[in-house]
């Protein structure tokens, strides 16, 4: 028996990836549908916990509901064989009243909760949330540590300011600090820091959450931040039913608000708040609730100025600003661009599956010297279009962009060349200036010819030809 409905939150199944409810008793199976049907979930009945791990292993849900109440070895069999197999479908139970030996009993076989009869809808759609959340929530993190693994990688370079930015990231990863500014240009990876405090610190474990604070109105924020009880929205009005917010789902990990300078200062004072006091209140709750989260913020903002501008709250600037993070820009640290661009290429040839390029000393002097605008993100950027659009090849100046070409000094247009001389703006007198190299040649050797013509890279006759040429005498 399937009952389609639509998904309706990020909590519930996701599409093709029902909730499996296996009750045996057809009253408790017809409450149990008419409840997480209200949710919205697509669910699939089965009604016989004996065949329940055939049908986890037959339809792959994204959560089970396992009835104990009747049978609770038979439940508890299905439950071992599901286990057994490796599957690691989050299951809650439905135990009889007051039998928390059965429960403790599912519990050792990794039962992700308990709810008990008689029926509490509330209770029910509260704890099969959790579990669906928790779940998602888990692979989640997994995912987000395979991408801070991999964007660890780009935080790469041996000058002396990033080397200071490292060891402050290192004093930091050894305390679980739970409040941290983290500031720079746009591009200058504020977010790959943050994942680095993340994935080696303290807190690894636990979920990474993210809030793009650019353009979000109050409300949005505070449904996001805060979570809501869900109540209030809802013509049924059900008692007891709500929405987690930002800060409960993060469980002890890390909430990074991406450009907190963006929020109103209204939507500022309810961080603060948290902040301050450790707990939060749902929109539309009654009471406060304790959160275990750590709050990193990031911006690209002065926020001194901000502060002296009425735009920011100075008591949240002081309490992000005791433990703070700078990231230079990629101009101030022009010694780490060669570094940076080989790294990049070699990520780049093997994601496109071409041969690594090589870039000529020419084309990375060039790099060196342009001021990069967009910082890292630029960089990386640029030499991924590099390795698409020019395969195989060894990068030469005329292959990178015009603005990295032209908005160069006069005096820095030898690079493209390779020529060590820069030609004046007013020109010269080709002659006049072989004349001079030939007898700086000469002085420098004494005379010797051959070992002039060797500082002038030509051979000795030809050597010869030019003193004729200027009526110079060895």
């Amino acid at each position: 028996m399937v009952v389609d409905y639509p998904v309706w939150n990020p909590g519930g199944p996701v599409a093709g990836q029902p909730l499996l409810v296996c009750v045996k008793d057809e009253p408790t199976r017809r409450a149990f549908a008419e409840v997480l049907g209200n949710r919205k979930y697509t669910m699939l009945v089965c009604p016989s916990p004996d065949s329940c791990a055939a049908q986890v292993r037959k339809t792959s849900p994204s959560g089970l509901l396992l009835d104990l109440s009747l049978h609770p070895s038979m439940g508890l069999t299905s439950l071992k064989l599901i286990r057994d197999s490796g599957n690691d479908v989050p299951a809650v139970v439905v135990c009889a009243a007051g039998d928390t030996a059965t429960a403790r009993a599912a519990f050792a076989l990794d039962a992700s909760d308990a709810v008990y009869l008689p029926l509490d809808e509330s209770a029910i759609v509260e704890t099969v949330e959790r579990a669906l959340t928790a779940r998602r929530l888990l692979a989640e993190v997994q995912l987000r540590r395979q991408l801070s693994m991999a964007c660890l990688e780009d935080f790469v370079g041996d000058s002396a300011t990033l080397d200071s930015l490292k060891h402050q990231m290192n004093r930091l990863r050894e305390v679980d600090v739970t409040e941290v500014l983290i500031t720079g240009e746009s591009g200058t990876g504020k977010d790959v820091v943050a994942h680095q405090l993340h994935a080696r610190g303290p807190r690894q474990d636990r979920p990474f959450l993210e809030l793009d604070c650019t353009g979000i109105t109050d409300e949005a924020f505070l449904h996001e931040f805060l979570g809501e009880e869900v109540s209030s929205l809802t013509p049924a009005r059900t008692p007891g039913v709500f929405s987690r917010g930002l800060l409960e789902l993060a469980d002890g990990g890390v909430v990074v608000l991406d450009r907190i300078s963006e929020l109103s200062l209204s939507a500022q004072a309810v961080v603060e708040s948290c902040l301050a006091n450790g707990t939060l209140r749902r929109r539309n709750g009654r009471s406060d609730i304790p959160f275990s989260a750590a709050i990193y913020a990031t911006t690209t903002r002065d926020l001194r100025a901000e502060v002296e501008a009425g735009r920011f709250r100075k008591d949240l600037y002081l309490r992000l600003g005791a433990t703070s993070l700078h990231l230079p820009p990629l101009r101030e640290r022009s010694s780490d661009i060669p570094i940076l661009v080989h790294h990049f290429l070699t990520q780049a040839s093997a994601r496109h599956g071409v041969k690594r390029q090589n870039v000529s000393s020419q084309a990375l002097e060039l790099l060196r010297r342009y001021p990069w605008p967009g910082n890292v993100r630029e960089l990386r950027n640029l030499v991924e279009r590099l390795v698409i659009l020019r395969p195989s090849v060894t990068l030469q100046p005329e292959h990178l962009p015009a603005e990295v070409r032209q908005q160069l000094p006069e005096s820095l247009v030898d690079v493209m060349t390779g020529c060590p001389f820069v030609l004046p703006p007013t020109g010269v007198e080709l002659d006049l200036v072989e004349r001079g190299l030939i007898s700086q040649a000469l002085n420098r050797t004494r005379g010797n010819q051959s070992a002039a013509a060797r500082l002038l890279g030509i051979s000795r006759y030809a050597l010869r030809y030019r003193m004729e040429k200027h009526d110079l005498t060895g």
